[in-house]
């Protein structure tokens, strides 16, 4: 092991050996003092000399960094977000950086609220990043939605990594989540439609009874519907690309229901942002979730029942009327087979049996 300087860090880093073929492991000792980081180093060196394993040896550098450098200057909590936004490399178009913020916001209310010591980003540990991942799995996120939390507050700690003088990246360790969830959801009925309507009047002053309108009568995501600006309503059409699909360029032009009108032209009333649905983006923590219109609607939520269910509805909706296959897939902007899977209109199956001749012996 050895202590040396790098021209671009104040800190003194910590050169660690795994064994012969092995790539050493570099860390900076989080400290300007000499002595100190020569202490840290001797502390590894006895701790390598028990367990050679890696882990090991970064648990050691973890735990000693938690206790010995409190005072080491980082980024307030308040100022995380401002200073991502000044990272050039964050290359993000403005619907990601919306959703990352949102992602960062919800992180922060959860920590404030659970840590309320914690003062900065140095201070957040990999338990912190550990206890948030189990809390949003008991919040019932689905798979993907999981995995997009933990992806965009990875990007976000590894942009202010060197700046915020982290000694690593907290959620770097954080498993991904299976996404097949999201994919296995199913179509409310009619009687649970009107059920979820009803409800969502009610619940928290009526505000998820918008977004669940469009959702039914365009097939958008949750996330989509977060994004969707005023200028994207031309003509009576809906023409919007979503965030899922941005990388593809996969644009989805949706003729306005009757039903959808009547909502724009309500909402129009008092528009104060360029967004059609600014208050999902907004949403104070203690407000009411899509789980909680359900269960006022008396709906199961077993197997994945969640705003995503939405999507399914609309595809089984297309289905039970007889759209074609492919102006199905061009209105949910679907270009694989994937649409099938929210397909469940199984009359359509039961009619095709159906039409199969009866043959006796």
């Amino acid at each position: 092991m050895a202590i040396y300087k790098r021209p671009n860090s104040p800190y003194w880093w910590i050169n660690i050996p795994q064994g012969p073929g092995k790539p050493r492991i570099q860390r900076s000792s989080g400290t300007e003092d000499k002595e100190k980081a020569r202490m840290i180093e001797q502390t590894l060196f006895a701790a390598r000399g028990r367990k050679s394993s890696a882990d090991i040896l970064c648990g050691v550098i973890r735990q000693l960094m938690e206790e010995e450098q409190v005072d080491v200057p980082s980024i307030p909590l308040d100022e995380i977000w401002q200073a991502y936004e000044r990272v050039p490399s964050h290359n993000a178009s403005r619907a990601m950086m919306s959703i990352r913020r949102g992602h960062l916001n919800r992180f922060l209310e959860w920590l404030k609220d659970r840590y309320p010591t914690v003062a900065n980003m140095r201070l957040i540990t990999e338990s912190m990043a550990f206890a948030y991942s189990d809390h949003l799995s008991d919040e019932t996120a689905t798979g993907k939605t999981y995995n997009a939390h933990r992806s965009n507050l990875y990007h976000i700690w590894k942009c202010l990594q060197r700046r915020a003088a982290l000694t690593s990246n907290i959620w770097e360790t954080i498993p991904r989540a299976s996404e097949k969830d999201s994919e296995s959801g199913r179509a409310f009925s009619t009687e649970e439609i009107d059920a979820i309507f009803k409800a969502a009047e009610e619940v928290d002053g009526g505000w998820w009874y918008a977004p669940a309108v469009m959702a039914l009568y365009t097939g958008l995501r949750l996330s989509s519907i977060k994004e969707l600006r005023w200028d994207e309503i031309e003509g009576g059409w809906l023409v919007h690309t979503p965030t899922k699909t941005k990388a593809h360029k996969i644009r989805v032009r949706v003729p306005l229901h009757p039903m959808v009108c009547e909502l724009l032209a309500d909402l129009e009333t008092w528009r104060y942002d360029e967004k059609i649905f600014p208050w999902l983006s907004t949403r104070k923590k203690e407000a009411a979730t899509f789980a909680d219109v359900l269960a006022m609607a008396g709906i199961n939520t077993d197997g994945h029942v969640t705003f995503h269910c939405w999507r399914h509805t609309f595809r089984t909706l297309l289905a039970e009327a007889k759209v074609a296959e492919d102006a199905a897939k061009r209105l949910g902007g679907w270009t694989t087979d994937i649409h099938l899977l929210y397909n469940h209109d199984e009359k359509q199956l039961q009619d095709a049996i159906g039409a199969l001749p009866t043959m006796r012996s």
